[in-house]
C-alpha cells in the first residue's frame, strides 16, 4: 500500500502520556527516515511520500479520478462519494447548486452498465447512453436544482451496447393550469373554512391574518382538462416552487409527497381524458404561526 501524509510528531490521545508521545516519534523516525520537507521512501512492500497532496502523488503515478466531471453547466457544483459493496460500484452524485446542471461523468469502471437509482420515487433503470474512454465509463447526466440521485455499476456490459436513447429525456411544456383555486384551510388552526386564490401566491403575502400567519396544511382543489397534444406520451405534473411539503392526489389517487428536487410527479396512470379532478395538500412550517403570535398581547 502507499501512505500519504506527514510525520506524526506525538499521539492523538493521552492514553500513557508521556510515554505514548515517544512511541509515535520512535515509530515515525523509522518509517519517515531524517526529517525532509518532501519524500518518496520504500517501506517493506510498500510506499510513504509526504510533502505532496493525495492529488499530486496519484496524478504523477497515473491513475486517472475516480470521479471527473466534464462539460459541466457554469454556476452547477456538483458532489460525490463512492463505495463498493463486492463486485458493485455505488456513486452517490449530488447537486449543491440551485441551477439546474448538466455534466458528463467519468467514472474509473469499465465493462460495467450505468444504472440509476432514483432515492426519492424507489426506481431504477438503466442509463442507454454512455461510452468508454481510456478504461473509464462516460455517462451524461442531469440534475435538476438541489436533485441527487445514485449511479450503480453491477451488470457487466457482455452483448449490450450504447445506444443513442438520450439518459434524461427532454420534458416540454404541454399545458399551463391556469385560473383560481378553492383553498381550504383548518379553522382549528386559525385560517378561513374555503377561500378562492385567482392566483397562486405565498401566504404571507395574503390580506387576510387567518392566511398570512397561518402554519398547518391547506388542501388546493381544481379541475383541469387534460392536454390534446400529450395523449399518447407520459405526463408529469410540475408544483413550481412550495413550501415545504405537498401530497398530490388526483382523480382519487394518491400520487405520493413531494419534498425535494425536482418538484415535480409522474401522473401518467392517474389522468383521464376530459376534466380531471386535482388535489394538492401543502404543510407549511411552525415559525409561521409564530410571527403571528408575537403580533398579540401577552
Amino acid at each position: 500500500m502507499t501512505v500519504v501524509g506527514p510525520k506524526p510528531d506525538r499521539a492523538p490521545g493521552l492514553s500513557d502520556y508521556p510515554r505514548c508521545d515517544q512511541q509515535v516519534k520512535e515509530i515515525a523516525g523509522a518509517l519517515w527516515g531524517e526529517p525532509a520537507p518532501t519524500g518518496d521512501r520504500k517501506v517493506a512492500a510498500g510506499r510513504l511520500v509526504w510533502g505532496r497532496s493525495l492529488s499530486e502523488v496519484v496524478q504523477a503515478d497515473g491513475v486517472p479520478p475516480d470521479v471527473e466531471f466534464r462539460n459541466t453547466t457554469p454556476q452547477a457544483n456538483l458532489d460525490w462519494i463512492h463505495r463498493r459493496d463486492g463486485q458493485t460500484d455505488i456513486y452517490f452524485l449530488s447537486n449543491q447548486a440551485v441551477v439546474t446542471a448538466r455534466a458528463e461523468g467519468v467514472f474509473r469502471v469499465r465493462g460495467k452498465q450505468p444504472e440509476l437509482w432514483d432515492a426519492v420515487s424507489g426506481k431504477v433503470r438503466d442509463l442507454p447512453q454512455w461510452r468508454v474512454e481510456s478504461g473509464r465509463t462516460v455517462v451524461p447526466l442531469l440534475f435538476a436544482p438541489r436533485q441527487s440521485f445514485f449511479v450503480v455499476f453491477r451488470q457487466d456490459t457482455a452483448g449490450k451496447a450504447p445506444t443513442n436513447q438520450k439518459n434524461f429525456p427532454e420534458r416540454k411544456t404541454v399545458a399551463q393550469i391556469e385560473g383560481p383555486w378553492q383553498v381550504s384551510f383548518d379553522p382549528k388552526w386559525g385560517g378561513p373554512k374555503q377561500v378562492t386564490f385567482d392566483k397562486l401566491e405565498d401566504w404571507s403575502k395574503r390580506p387576510e391574518e387567518g392566511i398570512r400567519y397561518y402554519s398547518g396544511t391547506a388542501v388546493y382543489r381544481k379541475q383541469f382538462r387534460r392536454p390534446s397534444s400529450a395523449a399518447d406520451g407520459r405526463l408529469f405534473l410540475g408544483l413550481g416552487e412550495f413550501k415545504n411539503l405537498a401530497r398530490v392526489k388526483l382523480n382519487g389517487h394518491d400520487l405520493g409527497v413531494v419534498w425535494t428536487a425536482p418538484p415535480r410527479l409522474e401522473i401518467t396512470g392517474a389522468v383521464r381524458q376530459g376534466m380531471n379532478d386535482l388535489e394538492i395538500e401543502v404543510v407549511n412550517l411552525w415559525p409561521n404561526r409564530l410571527m403571528g403570535d408575537a403580533t398579540l398581547p401577552k
